[in-house]
C-alpha cells in the first residue's frame, strides 16, 4: 500500500487534506463491487479519463447499526486501476492517482525534496513514511502552536518501524 496526502485550501480558507491510498492485492472486482453495494445501496459510478470511479455517499457510508454519520464526514471515492491495484480516498486524490497513471501528471519520484528524504530511509522496514514540509507549512504550524517555533528549519519527518529490532525510528 502507498498513501499520498496533500493540503488544499477550501472555499472558506480552511485546510482540507486531500489524498489517496493505492492498495496492491489480488481481488475479484465484481465481488468487491457487490459487497460495497450490499453495504451501501447508494453506490455510484462515474468515468474519469477512461477509468471508472466509484463513490459511496456520506449518508450511506458503512456505520455501526443505528449510528448516525459523523459530522463533516465525506464520501469515499475509489477506482479499480488494473487487475491488482485499487485507489481509495478523496475525489481529488483518486483523480490525481489516475492522472499519474495516464501520464497527465508527474509521479512523486519527480519531487526532488521528497526523493532526497526517501533516499535516506530504511525502505526494507515493515512500514515507513516520509512527510515533506514547505517553509510556509512550517510557518503556519509555528503560528498555530507556539511550541513549534523552535522547529522553523523543519524540512521533513521520516518514520519507520524496525521490525527486526522491534523499534520505531523517527
Amino acid at each position: 500500500a502507498a498513501i499520498g496526502i496533500s493540503e488544499a485550501i477550501g472555499a472558506e480558507g480552511k485546510s482540507e487534506p486531500q489524498g489517496a491510498g493505492v492498495i496492491n492485492l489480488k481481488y475479484d472486482q465484481a465481488k468487491v463491487v457487490a459487497a460495497i453495494k450490499e453495504k451501501s445501496p447508494a453506490y455510484q459510478e462515474t468515468a474519469y479519463e477512461g477509468v471508472t470511479i466509484f463513490t459511496v455517499p456520506e449518508e450511506v457510508t458503512v456505520l455501526e447499526e443505528g449510528a448516525a454519520p459523523k459530522e463533516g464526514e465525506k464520501p469515499m471515492f475509489g477506482a479499480f486501476l488494473d487487475a491488482s491495484n485499487i485507489a481509495v480516498g478523496t475525489e481529488p486524490g483518486v483523480k490525481a492517482v489516475i492522472d499519474v497513471l495516464k501520464g497527465k501528471a508527474e509521479s512523486a519520484v519527480k519531487n526532488t525534496e521528497l526523493m532526497k528524504q526517501i533516499k535516506g530511509i530504511n525502505k526494507t522496514s515493515l512500514v515507513w513514511s516520509v512527510f515533506v514540509f514547505s517553509p510556509d507549512q512550517v510557518k503556519k504550524m509555528a503560528e498555530g502552536m507556539p511550541m513549534m517555533s523552535s522547529l522553523e528549519s523543519l524540512q521533513a519527518l521520516t518514520m519507520y518501524v524496525d521490525d527486526k529490532n522491534k523499534g520505531l525510528q523517527i
